[in-house]
């Protein structure tokens, strides 16, 4: 039996998309200033890479934001910016259209005409590089964080566990740790955390760990953006967020994975320089690029998205939809939400 599950799982692992696959090479930097959403009359189509060429997509399901369900249509450059696009379908009227990218001063794609017809960049947050994307206070910072502090838990059951919260760098010192909310590069434009430490409940620290040393086999680091947080700061984050991107965090009547010692916010870096590697997007990018199936960008930032959402599943998290860095650990439903400052944590 044991052997038979040896060999199941290595088809397993062999048949998922990105996980047994060869990197792919980097995204060739002149490539990479055309990908992203073109518009035009209500009409989208993504722009990608793969394989150092490039690919328009366009969906077939109303609001399929991540493009799982597209047609792909192979373009093929003819000269500097210059492409056919290849029709997928043989009820074309033709079966090759002309296209062209249009640059703005900065060197990015700003208009793609195809066929005469012009479609605009859509640009999102942050893809410009060196934006972050900033939330608007309703009040001073302080004044919100005492309120938050003074504000009453939900009720929870008495016979509920509380997580063992451990520092993950004291089960992994190879796990870097740049906690986002600990500093001022965050959404709120202000350090959120009053210590830069980062926690899970043990038996998800030891998964972590468990993670790490796998994707260490691909040169590749895990790097915590954000691990357990009080369920004040929850309030604080969701008191601040406008109507329409509260979607992005849990209410706090209900709490959050956060809360409970029990959710992780991970990328990767790099084993050979020990430095950040560029995924897909940043944390808490509000846009379809956050999509963890989101079918854009770079092939070598898909491939890492997806090694690294293979190894987290596989040592019992589970990832959301609409964030890629995002992780809860097994049955964290099942457990306290906790509010205890960083300050009184060991």
């Amino acid at each position: 039996m044991r052997g038979f599950l040896t060999v199941f799982f290595l088809i397993w692992f062999m048949i998922l998309p990105g996980a047994a696959a060869a990197e792919p090479a980097g995204n060739p930097p002149d490539l990479a200033a055309l990908l992203g959403f073109y518009q035009s009359e209500g009409e989208s189509l993504l722009v990608r890479e793969r394989e150092g060429a490039l690919e328009l997509l366009y969906a077939v399901s109303r609001n399929d934001y991540a493009f799982n369900r597209c047609n792909i249509l192979q373009m093929v450059k003819i000269r500097y910016d210059e492409y056919s696009v290849i029709a997928a379908s043989p009820r074309d009227y033709r079966l090759t259209m002309a296209a062209k990218f249009e640059r703005g001063r900065d060197g990015r794609g700003i208009t793609l005409v195809i066929d005469k017809r012009r479609f605009g960049r859509v640009f999102v947050p942050n893809e410009k590089g060196g934006e972050v994307f900033r939330l608007s206070l309703p009040q001073p910072l302080e004044v919100m964080r005492r309120a938050a502090l003074a504000a009453e838990m939900p009720r929870q059951g008495d016979d509920l566990p509380a997580a063992e919260l451990v520092e993950i760098t004291a089960v992994d010192p190879a796990i870097k740790t740049a906690l986002v909310y600990a500093t001022d590069g965050n959404a709120v434009g202000a350090p959120v955390y009053e210590q830069g430490r980062a926690f899970l409940d043990a038996a998800a620290a030891r998964a972590l760990s468990r993670v790490n040393r796998q994707i260490s086999a691909h040169g590749y680091g895990l790097l915590v953006w954000d691990a357990y947080r009080p369920w004040y700061i929850t309030k604080l984050l969701h008191d601040i967020l406008p109507p329409d991107k509260k979607y992005m965090l849990e209410a706090p009547e209900t709490g959050s994975p956060y809360n409970r010692g029990l959710s992780v916010s991970v990328s990767l870096y790099s084993l050979a320089t020990g430095e950040e590697i560029a995924m897909i997007t940043g944390l808490d990018e509000p846009s379809p690029r956050a999509y963890s199936k989101f079918q854009g960008g770079g092939e070598l930032e898909r491939y890492r998205r997806d090694l690294l959402r293979f190894f987290m599943q596989s040592e019992g998290f589970s990832g959301v939809e609409h964030e890629w860095w995002h992780f809860d650990y097994k049955d964290f439903g099942k457990y306290r939400l906790l509010n205890k400052p960083f300050a009184q944590l060991p």
